[in-house]
């Protein structure tokens, strides 16, 4: 978008823009109210109100260096001064005065933010270790340094009088702001731990490592009464197994987990990169879910993530479906007895998802489960360890790959 369009879009805004609001506006209607020291300035109706916020929006996603490091909430705020400023004449609406206007948004200082999260259903040893850019504190060691940092006295030490975990994730942020940090902060905070319940894997649920998404111990009671008054108490448990966050298990090479927070931490990646990191996620979140039907179809959204070339059609066709199982044989197969079982496998559980997607049956066993899981995580540690695919950074480059795979 050219700075010259989005003079244009300012003015628009400008042209329905409203010093007061009209006591004959229509009841229920939205509106933007915005009263500050320097005047006032309202949208009113579902058009001019999405109007101000699609431009908002748009124009803070055009400079990526203001959108990765100033809150929306503060860019918000400020565009809304600069809008009263045109509106009342004290700015020209020109491109010099929107590049003044970025440039002092911009010429705020980055500073370094600490953001703390309670991490719960782990477990450490020693007083602090990192994994990639992630440092877990053990406020319980004698030689804690978040403890002496933080928790001894001071407005930090009040806020953590509350806190129930003994252990202390920190992550450490670049900002103009503290709401982008923590923004940022919580992104990273729900990677981790999607990241950690993929690498666990474990579909009891009884390890699990978190926050955000954490669940404790937990009982359920039931109470049955049926006509011949006969009374039946019932009651389960779900339990939580605390993990050593130490395990060396979490960086291991042969399953790839040392390279995924590598990912985690760079500020580049390729397309492919982004496809594994994306399907991580999908994973984690499959595990983490107690439906086995939503499991299996995020497990097998995973595998789609990394193999489906890019197309126009929404559905899965016959094509795509055939393209994907082969693929998944190639990747994970090493002969051709094992390429024609996987194929076979991929292609009967995918049958699954497509009756849970279209309405049909939801009663999807553990044997189904695991071996989507083991199908979906497998592509992904063959993607990052196997010396064939390690080396690959690019979609098209793997699909190339593959293809010369099939005519071998």
């Amino acid at each position: 978008m050219e700075i010259k369009n989005i003079i244009k879009k300012i003015d628009s805004l400008l042209a329905i823009s409203l010093d007061t609001l009209d006591e004959s506006l229509e009841s229920g209607k939205p509106v933007k109210i915005f009263n500050l020291e320097n005047g006032s300035i309202n949208f009113a109706g579902f058009e001019n109100v999405a109007l101000f916020e699609n431009i908002l929006s748009s124009i803070y996603k055009w400079n990526k260096d203001l959108e990765n490091t100033i809150g929306f909430k503060f860019f918000e705020d400020s565009f809304v001064k600069f809008l009263i400023e045109l509106k009342s004449g004290i700015l020209p609406s020109n491109t010099e005065s929107l590049n003044t206007f970025l440039e002092n948004l911009l010429s705020k200082k980055l500073e370094k933010y600490e953001i703390l999260y309670e991490v719960y259903g782990a477990k450490m040893i020693n007083s602090l270790y990192k994994i990639g850019e992630y440092v877990f504190h053990n406020t319980k060691h004698p030689d804690s340094l978040i403890r002496n940092k933080y928790l001894n006295g001071g407005p930090a030490g009040l806020f953590f009088e509350t806190y129930i975990s003994d252990i202390l994730v920190e992550i450490t942020i670049e900002a103009r702001d503290s709401d982008k940090a923590m923004e940022i902060a919580d992104l990273k905070m729900s990677k981790l731990e999607y990241t950690l319940s993929y690498m666990l894997a474990d579909l009891s649920h009884k390890k699990h490592i978190g926050n955000f998404h954490y669940r404790n111990w937990k009982t359920t009671a039931r109470m049955s009464l049926c006509n011949s008054k006969k009374l039946t108490i019932k009651s389960t448990n779900e339990i939580a197994l605390p993990h050593l966050i130490e395990d060396r298990f979490f960086v291991d090479k042969k399953n790839g987990n040392n390279q995924i927070w590598k990912l985690l931490a760079s500020k580049n990646h390729s397309d492919l990169e982004l496809r594994i990191l994306q399907a991580i996620e999908w994973i984690g979140k499959g595990i983490y879910e107690n439906d086995k039907s939503k499991s299996i179809v995020l497990f097998l959204i995973s595998i789609e993530c990394l193999l489906q070339k890019e197309t126009k059609d929404v559905l899965v066709n016959p094509s795509i479906l055939s393209y994907m199982s082969e693929s998944c044989a190639f990747i994970l197969g090493n002969d051709l007895k094992a390429r024609k079982a996987i194929a076979k496998y991929f292609r009967g559980v995918y049958s699954q998802r497509s009756a849970i997607v279209h309405g049909g049956s939801k009663t999807i066993s553990y044997d189904d489960l695991n071996l989507a899981l083991y199908l979906s995580k497998g592509l992904i540690i063959s993607l990052l360890t196997d010396d064939k695919f390690s080396r690959i950074k690019t979609t098209n480059s793997l699909f190339a790959l593959i293809e010369e795979l099939k005519y071998n």
